[in-house]
């Protein structure tokens, strides 16, 4: 059966490529040149919605036949305002050569004057390619969860408060100035699709048993009476607001002249990601990264070992919550004690006097 591409979410590209041409003729001896792909350009050519299904997992290489030495390493953009990151790989190309000022270990690919290069790359990966990410990632390939922010969670919840009682007035979104939905609110959407399913809230939202209203600004509303409710749909909604990928922000290229030698014609950087797509089966995630932790050889080592009570190894990083241990030393689920720690500003927490 054909797929409808305006209604697909994962094209099954298992391989796609950038390229990038760069222009080094004028170049100087340990000067660099850099081009960047935006975030929204980089995941719509892999064919997803949202960077978390990318799910790459090996990044090659390519340099074309040009004259002159340059070393090459690819970046993220980790801010709006431009700070940058190198890619993180399990291999690097350090270059040593003569009239180099000093060993440049953050090249992930050196070029070969006159003629075609390739390096292949493993990516370290991202919390967003762990199995722990599975079921949020999947969710994300839907379009009404796919591109959700911080603002679509607060939007169209409205406390109001009698006496002691405080509910919480559910609405389709944020008004604009022209009293239409300026901003949409996933609470909504999230309480409108499961109202019916009997194990949602013991079905308190259903069509037969919701308590609904219409604000003072005149929009249907839901009302929800247990703070709880809205704490929990929040901390899911949260988890679908966050972005894990690296590559939220796009992909660059970086190139730095390593001889003061004269360069002929543009120099070709063609980049090659592969990837797993999803499938009928789902996302497929990594239960481990391969890179072995200090914890992880413990174990090896001392197989018998108890592990610590006051450390979780989550997304392959072994993770801490000072200042809570006899917390997490109960909880039974430990990873969610982690994932709700959180170091908070001083000036906005009171004091104790």
């Amino acid at each position: 059966m054909a797929t409808d591409s305006a209604s697909t979410v994962d094209f099954g590209i298992k391989h796609h490529e950038v390229v990038f041409v760069f222009h080094p003729e004028k170049m100087k001896v340990n000067t660099s040149q850099e081009l960047h792909i935006p975030g929204d350009e980089f995941i719509a050519h892999a064919g997803v919605p949202n960077a978390d299904l990318l799910n790459q997992h090996t990044m090659t290489i390519t340099t074309g036949p040009t004259e002159g030495h340059f070393g090459v390493a690819g970046y993220h953009m980790t801010t709006d305002s431009g700070e940058k990151k190198w890619v993180r790989t399990t291999n690097r190309t350090p270059v040593y050569g003569h009239k180099l000022t000093s060993c440049r270990t953050h090249f992930q690919h050196c070029n070969i004057p006159g003629d075609k290069h390739c390096s292949v790359l493993t990516l370290r990966p991202s919390q967003d390619r762990f199995t722990d990410n599975a079921k949020i990632n999947e969710r994300k390939a839907l379009p009404q969860w796919s591109n959700i922010t911080h603002a679509n969670l607060s939007a169209g919840v409205e406390p109001v408060g009698l006496g002691d009682d405080t509910r919480f007035l559910i609405t389709e979104g944020t008004l604009g100035a022209d009293n239409k939905i300026e901003t949409k609110g996933v609470v909504h959407a999230y309480l409108k699709k499961n109202a019916n399913l009997p194990d949602f809230f013991g079905g308190v939202y259903s069509d037969k048993r919701a308590h609904k209203t219409v604000t003072l600004k005149g929009q249907d509303a839901y009302v929800i009476k247990d703070k709880e409710h809205l704490k929990s749909i929040k901390k899911l909604m949260s988890e679908m607001a966050v972005t894990h990928s690296p590559f939220a922000k796009g992909f660059g290229i970086n190139i730095t002249k390593l001889h003061d030698e004269e360069t002929r014609g543009p120099l070709t950087v063609v980049v090659g990601f592969d990837r797993d797509p999803l499938t009928d089966e789902g996302f497929k995630g990594i239960e481990k990264d391969t890179a072995i932790s200090e914890h992880r050889a413990r174990r090896i080592v001392n197989p018998d070992a108890k592990d610590d009570p006051h450390e979780v190894e989550t997304g392959g990083i072994v993770q801490r919550v000072p200042g809570f241990e006899d917390v997490i030393e109960k909880a039974k689920d430990k990873a969610a004690v982690v994932a709700d720690y959180v170091v908070r500003d001083y000036n906005e927490v009171d004091e104790v006097e």
